[in-house]
């Protein structure tokens, strides 16, 4: 994949060196956020122990809770 400007709305666009297909790919980080949601569920670790008192994680678990 090479960069191949922007679109309309700023965001990075890709294209394709073998087949020439162009468009925006955007990188799920969700496997990695239930993984860190599911060491904190079963590990001992309080939310207060965790970098910035638990305020990152409570961002990025927030959708999570609900499973």
């Amino acid at each position: 994949m090479l960069k191949n400007g922007h679109d309309s709305n700023g965001k990075q666009r890709w294209r394709c060196r073998e087949c020439g297909k162009t468009g925006r790919w955007i990188n799920d980080v969700t496997a990695r956020d239930l993984g860190f949601f599911l060491d904190y569920l079963l590990g001992k670790t309080s939310q207060r122990d965790l970098p910035g008192k638990g305020r990152t994680f409570r961002r990025k678990a927030e959708k999570l809770w609900e499973l």
